[in-house]
């Protein structure tokens, strides 16, 4: 065995009802019940992740300020200036962008950081934007923490709107600052990636054209004879209010108002509401056919699980926000599979909000017109999955910026069908290049981890090692070892940038802010940042690690094994409530199984020095990546595995097909 396995303990009286009522398998429910699942509300939330359960935009502190600079700029013809990140959430936060501002015929001038120039904001930046007349600065997946920058703009006449997701410090820049992370934010889902909160930007700015921007709503609906009322303003919750038979000639509104009912044929208006001039029905919109499926499908559920009357209704209300505008819903599910993409590969928990873009954008990249997006979906190969996007098309579309070619994705994106194919090749060959470095330098320290191991964490100090793939090793060393990762080296200017890495239960921003001072550049998420430093600095900064990286609760490491099964019991049934739980990645891991006493049928070593093996069991192929010959010892004898499900398509046949996460010889 290489590593501690931690066997959850199943719930078989729990889990039966379950499996009943959600339509999944027993063994689906056991493990929803041990990841900490048990009312309808989160479970539906989780395996149902559809647009209305996405709150309204504006709930976000300061994007309605921003909304209105924004329209303001545009009313008077001005150019916004954008900037973003280059990295893929930077990247691809701008691309939805640019792809609003282009449909709408909207001036702009668009930046971010290439030819090894650094994170962030710069005083040139800012000057460029400047001699292109830019009105209003936007700040994409960066801008949280660049105060000198933000005030430099301020005082050439620029506006400033930040749109980030990362930890704000102490005091916010003075601008309009729309990051759901910033304290007095109200909005109850802060882990949106940085092209999340674009999303946000774009459909609160496409809402605020409709007439019935910034005006009170009046949701009504009637059950058991009572008048169920919630009051709402650009999809945000004002009030909710019961009202008896014959009392609702006394609700209070004007005429500015819109009155809107959910079953028309349930209830015997007053005459007053239904002449009112803003009076609708719900079958009086013209929505999209998706939408009327989402809408029976959120009716039966309502009928079906426990929902409250005020929760019903405020699913309707965020999904008549989407649709008050045909073209609203058409757009926001469009530009949908850049903000997937970009929230797969930050690398942000898959759960609330997050669900919801990725499941959207998914789905929408099967049908997508964008060039773009349908070469992406062919190298997708049909394995349209969250770990496909983070595995495959992440690496590959962030591998030009590692080299300070970070035009090459930003063009990709926004390239026409006559453009792709060639930018394509570029990519790839960046691509395959930061593979062959990659695998070198990992080579060179597995084979020899003196110096590197400081018992509570890693650390690489390598000038030889190129610093856009610090990233990659830090990963790679983090997820071998279990144990939080920095690696140094230089960059073109002279500065050290570095990168860190840590498991996902330890939260190691928590310890590397209290010495963050000595950085000249610092910013991430609890499990992942970067930083510059000067040289003379380093030296401090590994002191500094020794002090405050101590100590560490890595009690929890190893494999949490989620359910033990026979292998007679994989088969298409548990593929499909398997897959009822994509997409996986951080917070919602990929389930792991466990067989016990498996004997194979045959084997077959592959790759270019047979590191990996095939193994067919019971008809059924398990892959083992890169430890063939640490599994030679035991292949002749009955063995014990953990390994995770999925299904590949081989001649467009659907297969299942199992990954082998780690071994040990039955005793």
């Amino acid at each position: 065995m290489k590593s501690n396995w931690i066997i959850n303990v199943p719930q078989k009286e729990q889990a039966e009802p379950l499996s009943a009522k959600y339509d999944i398998p027993p063994t689906i429910s056991e493990i929803l019940l041990s990841r900490g699942f048990q009312d309808d509300s989160e479970l539906l939330s989780f395996l149902v992740p559809e647009i209305y359960r996405m709150k309204s935009p504006f709930e976000i502190k300061d994007l309605k300020e921003a909304v209105l600079c924004l329209r303001d700029v545009i009313s008077q013809k001005g150019k916004i200036a954008v900037f973003s990140d280059s990295d893929l959430d930077g990247l691809t936060s701008l691309s939805l962008i640019r792809n609003f501002l282009e449909k709408s015929g909207i001036s702009y001038v668009a930046d971010y950081p290439k030819n090894g120039e650094s994170y962030g904001l710069t005083t040139a930046i800012v000057d460029y934007f400047h001699s292109k007349d830019a009105a209003v600065l936007l700040t994409l997946d960066c801008g949280i923490r660049d105060f000198k920058e933000i005030e430099y703009a301020g005082s050439l006449g620029m506006h400033v709107i930040v749109c980030d997701h990362h930890e704000p410090d102490v005091m916010l820049p003075d601008c309009i600052c729309v990051d759901p992370k910033r304290p007095d934010c109200g909005f109850e889902f802060k882990d949106l990636a940085g092209v999340g909160v674009a999303y946000k930007l774009v459909h609160g700015l496409l809402f605020s054209y409709l007439p019935v921007f910034n005006r009170n709503v009046f949701l009504i609906h009637e059950s058991s004879g009572n008048y169920h009322v919630l009051k709402t303003s650009n999809g945000v919750t004002l009030s909710y209010s019961e009202w008896a038979t014959g009392e609702l000639e006394n609700l209070n509104y004007t005429d500015d108002d819109f009155i809107i009912v959910l079953n028309t044929d349930a209830v015997s208006l007053p005459e007053k509401i239904s002449e009112s001039i803003n009076f609708r029905t719900v079958d009086s919109f013209i929505f999209n056919p998706e939408t009327e499926k989402l809408l029976k499908k959120l009716t039966l559920e309502f009928r079906k699980f426990s929902y409250s009357e005020l929760q019903y209704m405020e699913y309707i209300s965020n999904l008549i926000t989407f649709s008050f505008s045909e073209k609203i819903y058409n757009f926001m599910t469009e530009i949908s599979p850049f903000a997937a993409i970009g929230t797969i590969a930050d690398v942000v928990p898959l759960k609330g909000e997050n669900r919801v873009i990725i499941n959207t954008g998914l789905c929408r990249l099967k049908s997508s017109e964008i060039p773009s997006v349908a070469k992406i979906r062919d190298l997708c190969y049909r394995n349209f999955t969250s770990k496909n996007i983070a595995w495959t098309i992440g690496p590959l579309l962030n591998a030009p910026g590692r080299f300070g070619r970070t035009e090459l994705t930003a063009d990709f994106f926004s390239g026409t069908s006559s453009d792709i194919s060639r930018i394509y090749d570029q990519i790839k060959s960046f691509n395959d290049k930061r593979k062959s470095m990659v695998d070198e330098i990992i080579s060179l320290i597995f084979n020899d981890m003196s110096g590197y191991d400081q018992g509570d964490y890693l650390i690489i100090y390598n000038l030889s090692i190129h610093e856009g793939i610090c990233g990659i090793i830090a990963g790679k060393l983090c997820d071998k070892f279990n144990k939080p990762a920095f690696v140094l080296s230089i960059s073109r200017d002279g500065i050290i940038k570095g990168s860190a890495r840590s498991p996902q239960n330890i939260n190691l921003l928590e310890y590397a802010v209290k010495f963050s001072h000595i950085f000249d550049r610092f910013g991430g998420h609890n499990q992942a940042f970067g930083f510059s430093i000067k040289e003379n600095n380093v030296k401090e900064f590994i002191n500094l690690l020794k002090q405050h990286v101590t100590g560490i609760n890595n009690e929890e490491a190893g494999y949490h094994v989620d359910a033990v099964i026979e292998i007679g019991n994989l088969n298409a049934e548990l593929l499909k409530g398997v897959e009822k739980l994509e997409p996986f990645g951080n917070a919602n891991p990929e389930l792991i199984f466990c067989s016990e006493f498996v004997e194979f049928d045959s084997f077959q070593y592959f790759g270019k020095n047979n590191e990996h093996l095939k193994l067919i069991i019971n008809n059924i192929e398990f892959l083992l990546w890169s430890m063939a010959p640490e599994a030679e010892s035991f292949l002749q004898n009955k063995f014990h595995i953990i390994y995770t499900v999925s299904r590949t398509y081989f001649k467009s046949i659907r297969e299942l097909r199992c990954e082998i996460v780690d071994f040990c010889p039955a005793v």
